[in-house]
């Protein structure tokens, strides 16, 4: 399952693999994401935005679910309560927290999965390293798509 809040994302994610996708821009798309999991909610979120979605990842996840936190650009008040209602776990995570070891492991791992054509990364653009500033503008911009290459001239 994934979301997204325009067609072009929709696109994405299901090119991404996801069986069901949501528009997360909608009114009631949660009470799909629960519909979808036979009323259980989702085991494992992998939020991007928790700043804005936390509460309300706690409150479709799954009993003894697990909230990965990968994106954040901001604080919120949070309720204990709903971790502590579903007995969840929320982990932060951080690549810059990974010792050497763990960073070649996985760069290994996806190196062999990019020569399987198990992934398929959606480059949304290409800009000369020069712009580099320009590029981080865009990426923080709502509704960007794939990831944002910068070439060395």
């Amino acid at each position: 399952m994934g979301s997204a809040s325009t067609p072009a994302g929709a696109d994405l994610v299901r090119a991404a693999g996801a069986a069901h996708v949501l528009d997360h821009g909608s009114a009631g798309y949660l009470d799909e994401l629960t519909r979808i999991s036979d009323g259980r909610g989702p085991s494992v979120i992998i939020e991007m935005a928790a700043h804005l979605n936390l509460e309300m990842d706690l409150t479709v996840l799954a009993t003894a679910g697990r909230v990965v936190l990968v994106g954040s650009r901001g604080s919120l008040d949070f309720t204990p309560r709903l971790a502590m209602v579903k007995e969840a776990t929320i982990l932060g995570l951080a690549l810059w927290n990974a010792t050497p070891a763990e960073t070649t492991d996985a760069l290994t791992g996806v190196a062999a999965r990019l020569r399987e054509g198990a992934l398929a990364p959606v480059v949304g653009d290409t800009l000369p390293l020069r712009e580099a500033a320009a590029a981080h503008r865009r990426v923080l911009e709502q509704g960007s798509r794939g990831k944002l290459v910068l070439i060395p001239e």
